[in-house]
């Protein structure tokens, strides 16, 4: 089918419920140039307590660092990113580790649908 894949190299941790200024903190010192951020534009699973399913704080730590990292980078899509230079190409699967793997679904149990 010819798609090209592009993974990311910063997870927001966006599913897990912080405080805005906690996402503006984390991120910042994982951003640099070429940095492609994974965001979920929505969540269908809980994961446990600690499970992000109001929005607002991620969206205000969001704005706050666009704000603070505007005068410093240029924020663009995906593929006027790549125009921008030559993409980096490696190995992107990673293998499992399976005690992680295994904790996990002690902690999530059943998956909960939205739908």
């Amino acid at each position: 089918m010819r798609y090209q894949v592009v993974t990311w190299n910063v997870v927001a941790s966006d599913w897990i419920s912080h405080e805005a200024q906690w996402y503006e903190d984390n991120l910042i010192t994982k951003i640099s140039p070429g940095s492609i951020v994974l965001f979920h534009d929505t969540l269908y699973q809980t994961f446990g307590d600690e499970f992000n399913e109001d929005r607002k704080t991620v969206f205000e730590g969001l704005d706050k660092l666009l704000c603070q990292l505007s005068s410093t980078y240029s924020f663009v899509t995906v593929p006027a990113l790549l125009n921008c230079g030559r993409p980096e190409r490696r190995l992107w699967t990673k293998k499992s580790d399976v005690n992680w793997l295994n904790s996990l679904k002690q902690k999530i149990g059943t998956p909960r649908r939205y739908d």
